[in-house]
C-alpha cells in the first residue's frame, strides 16, 4: 500500500512541471493576445478622435467669417454622441453570427466612414469658401462632419462591445484606459497637429528651411489621408481579427426588440439605478470650475491665444496620464481611484478663486505680476485637473467594462457613458445659465458730468452684461462688483464636500459587489433558482 501510494506521489510530482509548463505557457499566450488586442483597440479608438479634432478645427479657421449663430450650427455635429443610447440596442441585437457579432458593424462603418471622407475631401475648398467667388457653406460642412460623428458613434458602441470579449477578463479593464489615450491622441493629431501643418506661420517657422507660401497640408489633403487610413484598418480587421465567440449564458436574446426590452431591464437593477445616480451628480463640485473658468480668465484680460497655446501641452498631458492610471485601475477596485479625483478637483477651486481674479493684474493698464509666473500657475492648475479629470474617466471606464454584461456589451457601456455625460453637462448648464444672476456689475460714469444721465440719480444703476448698452448710452462704464463666479466656487465646493460625505460609502459598496448583481441574466437565474 505504501509503494503504491509512493508511486501516485512520484507521478504526480512528474506531472506538475508539465502542468505549470502548460499554464505558463497559456499565460504567455493570452498576454500576448491580449497585447495584440490592445493595440488594435488603440487604433481603432485613435481613428474615433480623428473626426472630432478635424471638426473642432473647422470653427477654427472660420473665425470672423461666419457669424455666431452659424458657429451654434457647426457645434451641433457632435450631438449624436450623445444620442447613441437610441440605436445601441440595434447594434448589439442585428449582426451576423458567421462574420463575427461586432465586426458585422465595425467593418461596414469604417469603410463607409473612408468612403465619405475621400468623396467629402473634394468638396471640402468650395464648402470652406476658399475657391474664388464662394462663401463658406456652413451647412454642408455640419451635414458632413455631423454624418462622420454618427458613423463615429456607431463605432464607438461596437467598438465598447468588442473590448468586453476581445481582451481576456483580467485585463478587459485596460480598455478605459486605451479609449481615453487613443481618442486624445486622434483628436491632438486631427486638431493640433492639422491646425500647425495648415498654417503657413508655423510651418515657416519650425518646419521649413525657407519660407514658403501656405502651409504643409490642406485640409481636403489631410481628410483624404485619413479616409485612407479608414480603409486600410478595416481590412486589417477583416482578415487578421476573429472574434472570440460569447459564452451561451452570454449570448444575444433574439433580436433587436428582445435587446431594447433587456437593456431596460437592466438599466433597472438596482446597482445600476444607484451607480447612475452617483454619476448624475458627482460632477457637482466642479460645475463652476469646469463650465466658466477659461471664461473668466479671458474676461479678467488673459488673451485667448495663451489659453490656446495650453492645448497641445493638456493635450500630451490626456495621453500620458491614462498610461500611468491603468496600472492602478485594473484591480477589482477602480473606483478607489475615481474617490480620490473628487477631492482633487474639489481642492482646485479656492485655488482657482485665488488665481483667475489676479489676471486682472498681470494684463491690466498697469501691471504687477510678472505675465510668465501667472501662466505658469495657470498651467499647473490645469495640468492637476487633467490630472483628476482622468482619475475619474478612466476609473469609470475601467469598472464599466469590468461590470458590463457581454450579451449587450455595446448598450451597457454607452448607458453608462450617457449618464455619466448628462452628470457633466446639466450641472455645468445650470452653473453657466446661474453666472449672470449672481454676477453684480455696477454702470459707473465715465465722466463726473455723466452723473445727471444715469437712470436712477443717488443709486447705482446696474449692468446686465459686462457690455450693457444702455450704461454705455449713459456715458457709462460697467464695473464688477461681485463675481458670480466667486459665490459659485464656494456653493460648487460644500456640494461637493456633502457629496463626498454621502455617497462615498454608497461608491465602495456598489465597488464591492459582486459581477453577478450587474448583470441581468445572473439576477434571472436566481430569480429562477
Amino acid at each position: 500500500m505504501a509503494v503504491a501510494q509512493s508511486r501516485d506521489e512520484e507521478a504526480v510530482d512528474e506531472l506538475t512541471p508539465l502542468t505549470a509548463d502548460r499554464n505558463g505557457a497559456r499565460a504567455a499566450e493570452t498576454l500576448a493576445e491580449d497585447r495584440w488586442s490592445a493595440a488594435l483597440l488603440f487604433v481603432l479608438y485613435t481613428l474615433q478622435g480623428i473626426p472630432m479634432g478635424l471638426s473642432a478645427s473647422i470653427p477654427f479657421l472660420l473665425a470672423n467669417r461666419v457669424t455666431y449663430k452659424q458657429q451654434a450650427v457647426l457645434s451641433l455635429v457632435a450631438l449624436p454622441f450623445s444620442l447613441k443610447l437610441l440605436w445601441a440596442p440595434v447594434i448589439d441585437g442585428l449582426y451576423s453570427e458567421r462574420f463575427g457579432r461586432r465586426k458585422s458593424w465595425l467593418v461596414p462603418v469604417q469603410l463607409l466612414c473612408g468612403f465619405v471622407m475621400l468623396a467629402g475631401a473634394s468638396h471640402l475648398p468650395g464648402w470652406m469658401g476658399e475657391l474664388s467667388g464662394t462663401e463658406p457653406d456652413v451647412h454642408a460642412l455640419a451635414a458632413f462632419f455631423g454624418f462622420l460623428f454618427f458613423l463615429m458613434a456607431t463605432q464607438d458602441i461596437a467598438v465598447d462591445g468588442w473590448a468586453l470579449t476581445m481582451l481576456s477578463p483580467p485585463r478587459v479593464a485596460w480598455a478605459g484606459a486605451i479609449n481615453s489615450v487613443g481618442q486624445t491622441l486622434g483628436y491632438f493629431v486631427a486638431y493640433v497637429g492639422f491646425l500647425a501643418l495648415n498654417d503657413e506661420g508655423t510651418c515657416n517657422t519650425f518646419l521649413r528651411a525657407a519660407p514658403a507660401a501656405g502651409g504643409l497640408v490642406s485640409l481636403s489633403g489631410f481628410v483624404a489621408f485619413w479616409g485612407w487610413a479608414f480603409l486600410g484598418t478595416t481590412a486589417v480587421v477583416c482578415v487578421a481579427k476573429s472574434e472570440k465567440p460569447l459564452a451561451a449564458e452570454d449570448g444575444a436574446a433574439g433580436g433587436v426588440i428582445a435587446m431594447y426590452r433587456e437593456a431596460w431591464e437592466c438599466a433597472k437593477l438596482g446597482p445600476v439605478r444607484q451607480y447612475a445616480l452617483v454619476l448624475l451628480t458627482a460632477k457637482l463640485g466642479s460645475a463652476a470650475a469646469d463650465s466658466a473658468t477659461s471664461l473668466k480668465l479671458t474676461e479678467y484680460g488673459m488673451p485667448k491665444e495663451e489659453l490656446a497655446f495650453l492645448s497641445p501641452l493638456l493635450a500630451g498631458a490626456g495621453i500620458v496620464i491614462p498610461l500611468f492610471l491603468s496600472r492602478f485601475t485594473t484591480g477589482p477596485r477602480p473606483l478607489s481611484v475615481y474617490l480620490l479625483g473628487l477631492p482633487l478637483r474639489l481642492l482646485l477651486n479656492p485655488l482657482y478663486m485665488f488665481l483667475v481674479p489676479l489676471a486682472a493684474s498681470v494684463y491690466g493698464p498697469d501691471p504687477t505680476i510678472s505675465a510668465a509666473t501667472f501662466r505658469a500657475a495657470v498651467c499647473a492648475a490645469a495640468l492637476a485637473n487633467v490630472f483628476a479629470v482622468n482619475m475619474m474617466f478612466v476609473s469609470q471606464m475601467a469598472f464599466a467594462n469590468r461590470v458590463a454584461d457581454p450579451a449587450i456589451g455595446g448598450t451597457y457601456i454607452t448607458l453608462i457613458n450617457t449618464v455619466a455625460n448628462l452628470g457633466g453637462t446639466w450641472t455645468s448648464g445650470v452653473a453657466l445659465y446661474l453666472l449672470d444672476a449672481l454676477t453684480t456689475r455696477e454702470c459707473v460714469p465715465i465722466k463726473r458730468g455723466a452723473k445727471a444721465l444715469i437712470a436712477k440719480p443717488g443709486a447705482p444703476a446696474l449692468c446686465a452684461t459686462k457690455t450693457d448698452e444702455a450704461c454705455t448710452q449713459r456715458r457709462g462704464s460697467c464695473q464688477l462688483v461681485s463675481d458670480g463666479y466667486q459665490t459659485e466656487l464656494l456653493v460648487c465646493t460644500a456640494l461637493g464636500v456633502a457629496w463626498y460625505l454621502i455617497f462615498r460609502p454608497l461608491v465602495l459598496r456598489l465597488q464591492a459587489r459582486p459581477i453577478s448583481d450587474w448583470r441581468l441574466r445572473a439576477q434571472n437565474s436566481k430569480k429562477n433558482g
